[in-house]
């Protein structure tokens, strides 16, 4: 399995559990109301963060080895940023308290993991791992 696969399916994956916590927590009447929620949000963290890393990784292909391990090992905090400067704009303009507010950041994140998995690997710079071979 390549980057790029693995990076389709552990975004697929990570919305899906997402989508799963949501669903506990609408049944359940209510935010961390589900028995699941937690489980659930769990999951969908790891897959999404191993669909970044697999990004990560796809993007730097051909790069020295040092840059993609910092790529992969940067995607953890970076990921962690985004989901909670998107939660901070959320409810600064945002005046309702209600639960699927605060599920804001995990639908921006899947959107955006989605998006960069199926994006044709031709267009990321860099992404031909052949550019580097010696010369005959």
């Amino acid at each position: 399995m390549n980057l790029t696969m693995t990076a389709r399916i552990t975004s697929v994956l990570a919305v899906l559990f997402w989508i799963g916590k949501a669903t506990s927590i609408g049944l359940a009447g209510g935010a961390d109301e589900g028995p699941l929620v937690n489980l659930l949000f769990l999951a969908g963290l790891v897959l999404a963060i191993s669909a970044g890393v697999a990004l990560a990784l796809r993007a730097t292909a051909g790069r020295p080895l040092w840059q993609r391990i910092a790529a992969g090992v940067l995607t953890v905090p970076l990921t962690f940023g985004i989901a909670t400067a998107i939660d901070q704009l959320v409810k600064a303009s945002v005046s309702s308290t209600h639960w699927a507010w605060s599920e804001v950041n995990l639908w921006v994140m899947g959107a955006a993991l989605l998006s960069l998995a199926w994006w044709p690997r031709g267009h990321l710079p860099h992404a031909d791992p052949v550019r580097h071979t010696l010369p005959a």
